[in-house]
């Protein structure tokens, strides 16, 4: 399965959430109209992450629970 079209929505969302969380006194942080679902964000971020490490690990021929868990 190709995820590649995946990350630009992983890096948009990373984003929002690193502003959100360090950005509040900047101008960016500003645009509250914006960040004001940056809670959603996080989840979408992890939840995104998940499936995407799911994909790349269960297409792996020696797949290890445990190495996925520490990754």
């Amino acid at each position: 399965m190709n995820t590649n079209i995946l990350y630009p929505m992983r890096f948009v969302a990373a984003c929002i959430v690193v502003i959100f969380h360090y950005g509040a006194d900047t101008q960016l942080g500003q645009l509250s109209w914006f960040f004001r679902a940056a809670g959603q964000a996080v989840t979408f971020f992890f939840v995104l992450s998940g499936f995407v490490m799911t994909i790349a690990y269960l297409e792996r021929e020696n797949f290890s629970a445990a190495d996925y868990w520490i990754a």
